[in-house]
């Protein structure tokens, strides 16, 4: 290796005759003697390359540093970064907007002519989680008798049979409320086919609610209903006599209203406002019910998101101006469903922020 001292004259040599060739090229003043430049230059280049190895020899290897050795020959593998544990993932946002029914004539639908989703039925278990916010009470000495239509695929006529999933609300002239959850699951109701669940729970505030609802679809005590996390459990009604698949016949699946009816029975529309309605082909958990409540914050990824088989966006619903009617974003199978009699105002800045 070249001592300090001989590095230091081919350094200056160098530097010597690069400014005479300099001189050369750009006056025209040629030097007394040959300018050795090239052989200079290889000189240097040895001191420089004996000088990066020393350096590189002392390198010490850092700790824990993942290394891939890459052949050249070969198109390298680069790694997908990975924040550090203490940098939280930050999910993607949402619009905070949701979708209110009118109860006189509005729903969200989607088409049955086309079996888009085949667990409604007796014996497919199913989780149901929708983010909804009901109207006001009724002022005191009024008499207020409501019906919420969370969920529904339902033929509503002299023989009822489908699954429904409902919020009945009274208030009576003093003000007092009364209220339950039901879950039903019919074929040929009057033959007794069928299976019901009802809950008493009293709602008497316009905040968001996070209602659950699990099911096996088959026992009544396996079916629950869950607000904001939490299982409700006092019972009204708890019965099964339901042994057979239903036959539906292209009814519609709807959100708000239950418009699949014979003749002899009218239209069903109810009142509220929605911003989502998830459907999973299995029973959450009680740890997941708590982790989809979020703490009064919409997930913007379902639990068991493998499980999910229906999330419906209203926060990302588009005005169709050909058909005056909002597209509402489903995001599992790619189908849209579609509101009904809606008006552009009815796409409110609202939705659930938190306890």
């Amino acid at each position: 290796m070249f001592s300090l001292e001989h590095k230091i004259n081919t350094e200056q040599r160098f530097a010597n005759l690069v400014y005479k060739d300099f001189q050369t090229k750009r006056f025209g003043l040629t030097p007394c003697c040959d300018v050795e430049i090239d052989e200079i230059k290889l000189k240097k280049y040895l001191c420089d390359y004996q000088e990066q190895k020393a350096h590189d020899d002392n390198l010490q290897p850092t700790e824990d540093l993942d290394r891939t050795i890459i052949d050249c020959d070969d198109t390298p593998i680069v790694p997908i970064p990975t924040p550090p544990d203490d940098i939280p993932i930050v999910e993607p946002t949402e619009a905070c907007r949701s979708i209110y029914i009118n109860g006189l004539d509005q729903r969200l639908f989607q088409d049955g002519t086309t079996n888009f989703y085949s667990l409604f039925n007796y014996q497919q278990s199913q989780s149901h989680s929708t983010w909804v916010k009901f109207p006001s009470l009724a002022p005191v000495g009024e008499r207020q008798n409501e019906m919420f239509i969370l969920f529904s695929r339902y033929y509503l006529g002299n023989d009822d049979y489908g699954l429904g999933i409902a919020y009945f609300r009274d208030v009576d002239q003093l003000g007092n409320v009364s209220g339950y959850f039901l879950f039903i699951l019919s074929n040929q109701i009057n033959a007794n086919q069928y299976l019901v669940k009802e809950i008493f729970y009293d709602i008497t505030t316009t905040d968001w609610f996070n209602i659950t609802l699990v099911t096996d679809a088959d026992n009544p005590n396996n079916t629950e209903f869950h607000v904001n996390g939490v299982e409700i459990t006092s019972v009204k009604t708890s019965f099964s006599d339901l042994a057979s698949s239903i036959s539906y016949n292209n009814e519609d699946y709807e959100i708000g209203s239950i418009t699949n009816t014979g003749l002899e029975r009218p239209s069903i529309y109810t009142e509220f406002t929605i911003h989502s309605h998830r459907v999973w082909d299995t029973i959450l958990s009680p740890s997941e019910i708590v982790s989809e409540y979020n703490l009064g914050f919409k997930r913007i990824i379902p639990v068991l998101d493998g499980n999910c088989v229906i999330d419906i966006q209203c926060s990302a619903s588009v005005w169709d101006v050909n058909n005056t009617e909002f597209i509402v974003p489903e995001n599992k199978l790619a189908k849209p469903w579609s509101t009904e009699n809606a008006v552009q105002a009815d796409l409110v800045n609202d939705c659930p922020q938190g306890i």
